[in-house]
């Protein structure tokens, strides 16, 4: 049977930690990769427009401080209306035209 290359890895490193006596330590390790994939994932910034040089330092410099140094990805999307929705890990900062409408049309169909 064709194995998937991360249950490949995975069989591979456990054989590699019982032969070396290695094994104890597996859920330290696991919690270290888990941090190193938090760590290198990117947050996305998505605006209505281009935002300005000036308004994307100022906004790498707040979400640096709020999350750690990571790579922001911004990208454009005019459906949004207005405004910027932030995305990373499980977070997500809406601050989008489009959501206020959203939040208007739901408290006046109360």
């Amino acid at each position: 049977m064709n194995q998937s290359p991360a249950k490949r890895i995975a069989t591979e490193l456990l054989d590699y930690l019982k032969q070396e006596g290695l094994l104890e330590h597996l859920p330290a390790l696991t919690e270290e990769l888990q941090q190193e994939v938090w760590r290198n994932q990117d947050i996305s910034v998505i605006s209505a427009e281009e935002l300005p040089e000036a308004q994307k330092k100022e906004l790498a410099h707040s979400l640096t401080a709020k999350w750690g140094e990571h790579r922001i990805v911004y990208s454009i999307d005019s459906t949004i209306v207005s405004g910027i929705v932030i995305r990373y890990q499980s977070n997500v900062i809406d601050l989008s035209g489009r959501r206020s409408l959203q939040d208007l049309a739901h408290t006046l169909s109360k």
